[in-house]
């Protein structure tokens, strides 16, 4: 993760204007950040205040709604503030914490959306198995969170303000980012990283999902009373395969390394 400014010091009474794409760009921003903590709140609003709604799929997606909400709240506003800016602005304490969250965030999305694959793999592919229970998908749940703050650990330890300055110009430019010994233990991280957040859930949701659409297009619906509406197959398919585009797409988008 690395925010990547620059600030002349010796020019602090300059006036800070913005241009029409800057000016496009903080409406649009606004308007996700609106969307996403209003519709991610109604979403746990549902699932926690209605009894029928809490089933072990909503509790998952009650999860990844408020993993959601803190990429809105905390992730995005900080993180395009300062790239609008131009220099990191909030001081050497809050570089590892955002740094740190953000990992935390695209970790827990990527973990929950996993546990949602297999829990409706096994419910599906395996239907005479015990269904995993609402008291056990809350720990599964705690089990993502706990594993979502441990393993980007590294990122919050190594994250730093450092400075450069531009001999050229004088000028001094903040960087936020991780600082390493070597180059050969960033990357290893970075790999480590990017298999953990990425590679794994996907091959997972890969096989758990055509597994999935495999056993849902066997099925007959000769005789099934929504046969008239449309084959009831494809809608069960197109939801999964939406799924899997919105893990490929929303997590890679998320990832900042």
């Amino acid at each position: 993760m690395e925010f990547d400014a620059g600030t002349n010091f010796t020019n602090t009474s300059e006036v800070f204007t913005l241009s029409v794409p800057e000016t496009l760009m903080i409406f649009l921003y606004g308007i996700i950040c609106f969307v996403a903590i209003v519709g991610n709140g109604c979403v746990c609003y549902l699932v926690f205040s209605k009894r029928h709604m809490r089933t072990v799929t909503n509790f998952f997606i009650a999860s990844l709604a408020i993993s959601d909400m803190l990429m809105a709240i905390v992730c995005i506003p900080f993180t395009f503030v300062a790239s609008l800016l131009g220099h990191w602005p909030y001081g050497h304490a809050f570089c590892p914490a955002l740094t740190y969250i953000q990992a935390v965030v695209v970790f827990l999305s990527a973990y929950t959306m996993l546990a949602i694959s297999i829990e409706r793999y096994m419910a599906i592919n395996h239907p005479f198995l015990r269904r995993l229970s609402k008291k056990k998908s809350v720990w599964v749940i705690f089990l993502c969170w706990i594993l979502s703050f441990l393993t980007p650990l590294p990122t919050a330890i190594t994250s730093r303000v450092i400075p450069y300055t531009d001999a050229e110009d004088n000028s001094t430019t903040l960087y936020c980012s991780e600082d390493w010994s070597a180059n050969s233990d960033r990357f290893s991280y970075t790999l480590t990283i990017m298999v953990l957040q990425y590679f794994i859930p996907l091959l997972v949701l890969i096989y758990t999902y055509s597994r999935i659409v495999h056993i849902v297009w066997l099925k007959d619906v000769s005789n099934c009373e929504d046969a008239s509406e449309g084959d009831p197959r494809k809608k069960v398919c197109r939801n999964y395969v939406l799924r899997f585009i919105s893990f490929s797409v929303i997590v890679l988008s998320r990832k900042q390394r």
